[in-house]
C-alpha cells in the first residue's frame, strides 16, 4: 500500500484540543495532553495498492476528485490495461 500525502505535526494549543475532541467523539479514546507523543495531520492526495494475482500484477488506485481505478499487467514487461 502506498499513500501519497503531506504530513504536518499538530503541536499543541487549540489545535491539539480540537484533535483530542475529535478522537474522543469518533473513537471514544482520549489522547491526553501534548507531551512525548506526536500527532500528525495527513492531507492525502492519492493511494495505491499493488499485488500479484496469478500471472498478473494488479493495481488499485485512487486520487482526490477521481474514481477508483483497477489496472492489470501480465508479466514484468506487459502492457497495463484498465479493468
Amino acid at each position: 500500500m502506498k499513500v501519497f500525502c503531506r504530513a504536518r505535526e499538530v503541536v499543541g494549543g487549540a489545535e491539539w484540543e480540537e484533535v483530542r475532541r475529535r478522537w474522543q467523539e469518533t473513537l471514544g479514546f482520549d489522547i491526553g495532553e501534548p507531551g512525548g507523543s506526536h500527532v500528525f495531520e495527513l492531507e492525502i492526495d492519492a493511494a495505491a495498492w499493488q499485488r500479484v494475482e496469478g500471472d498478473d500484477w494488479r493495481t488499485t488506485s485512487w486520487r482526490v476528485g477521481g474514481p477508483v481505478r483497477e489496472r492489470a499487467r501480465t508479466g514484468p514487461l506487459g502492457e497495463s490495461r484498465e479493468l
